[in-house]
C-alpha cells in the first residue's frame, strides 16, 4: 500500500458517491489540484497525520493515516448529500474522527463540509 490514503479508491467504486460526484470524471481531488472550472459539488482531501505503528524490535506491519476532507458546493443538500455518500464510502475501511466546520464562505459563495477519516493501512 502506498503511503497515501485510500480514501479516493473508495470513492471511485461506490456508486452513491459517483452518482454525487460525476461518472466521467469523480470529482474528488488532492488538496490544490482543482480547476477552476470544475462541477459541483466536489470534494478534496489530504493526509493531515499519520504515524506508522512503531516497534522496538521489528519494522511497522500497519501505518495509520488522518484524512480531512472537504465537500464544497453552490447548494447546500448537494454538499451534504455528497458529504454522507463519501462517509459511508469510507467507513467500512476507516473511522470518521471529526465532523468539522459546515460553513458558507462569502468569497467563494460555496458551502462546505469537512469531516477527518481515519485509516490503518497494513503494510506488505
Amino acid at each position: 500500500m502506498a503511503m497515501v490514503s485510500q480514501l479516493y479508491e473508495l470513492c471511485r467504486v461506490n456508486p452513491s458517491v459517483v452518482a454525487e460526484l460525476g461518472r466521467e470524471v469523480l470529482r474528488v481531488f488532492p488538496f490544490g489540484t482543482v480547476d477552476t472550472t470544475v462541477d459541483y459539488p466536489y470534494a478534496v482531501w489530504q493526509n493531515t497525520s499519520g504515524t506508522p505503528a512503531n516497534y522496538l524490535n521489528t519494522r511497522p506491519d500497519v501505518d495509520n493515516y488522518t484524512v480531512q476532507v472537504d465537500v464544497y458546493g453552490k447548494l447546500l443538500d448537494s454538499v451534504l448529500s455528497a458529504a454522507e455518500a463519501i462517509r459511508d464510502a469510507v467507513e467500512g475501511d476507516g473511522y470518521i474522527t471529526r465532523w468539522g466546520d459546515q460553513s458558507f464562505e462569502t468569497d467563494t459563495k460555496l458551502y462546505r463540509y469537512s469531516f477527518d477519516v481515519e485509516f490503518y493501512n497494513m503494510r506488505g
